[in-house]
């Protein structure tokens, strides 16, 4: 019968083997000692932790505002800054010749602007190859019609489906397409080994082969006065 104020406590051997290795090593007078020291240092443990936890919860509050305040200066500064740009290219007007060069290809049935047959004649005169589709007329600028023509130089079959696969560019392949559709390019396999002709639908003035290396031709450098140097707003000239 335990002692007045006292209880037993039934433990598995190996954990009061432990115990006692634990009371030994601490200095401890018997078993009942050892367990209110284990008790107050767990309850000193989970004190220190949650205080640590708090302290952690609340530098993690911080950190996350501090991020937030330096998001929002910069993506302020980024777009005070893209402001600036944007109002740095619209004051700049563009040539029918600059969007030319973007697009790569413009077509008269595009064009807004007063005479669209006057800006193809222009781009025409500058350097642009002219392709009169009967219905439309459209210039392609010159760097990229000889891309393009070396591209088609590559393909020896008339089977338009494998050569559309072949062709990585989606205005090339839209180029070609409208060529093949109207006839204007064929496969002459008379000739070994089988070559592309164009028809007298497809005009390419002299400055057409004044293509600079590096993609810039001097159609672009000498323009001459006309309608393709008027400048424009993007929207202004096309639909």
């Amino acid at each position: 019968m335990p002692l007045r104020n006292y209880s037993n406590i039934i433990v598995r051997r190996e954990v009061r083997e432990e115990l006692e290795k634990l009371r030994e090593e601490l200095g401890v007078r018997d078993f009942s000692d050892l367990l209110a020291l284990l008790v107050a240092k767990y309850r000193e443990y989970t004190s220190i932790t949650s205080k640590l936890v708090e302290h952690l919860t609340s530098i993690s509050s911080k950190v996350d505002e501090l991020l937030t305040r330096v998001s929002s200066i910069a993506t302020s500064n980024s777009s005070s800054l893209e402001s600036k740009q944007y109002a740095t290219q619209s004051s700049k007007r563009i040539t029918a010749w600059d969007i030319l060069k973007r697009d790569k290809i413009t077509c008269a049935s595009s064009i807004k602007a007063k005479n669209p047959a006057r800006i193809i004649e222009s781009l025409f005169e500058k350097g642009a190859v002219r392709i009169d589709l009967g219905r439309d007329v459209c210039v392609v600028y010159p760097e990229f019609w000889w891309r393009f023509w070396d591209t088609l130089d590559k393909l020896k079959t008339p089977n338009d489906e494998e050569n559309l696969k072949e062709i990585k560019d989606e205005k090339m392949k839209w180029l070609y397409s409208t060529l093949r559709r109207e006839g204007i390019i064929v496969l002459d396999s008379t000739r070994k080994p089988p070559v592309w002709t164009f028809n007298k639908q497809v005009e390419i003035p002299e400055k057409a082969f004044e293509v600079e290396e590096g993609g810039g031709t001097s159609g672009g450098d000498k323009a001459s006065q006309g309608e393709a140097e008027e400048s424009y707003e993007p929207e202004e000239l096309y639909r």
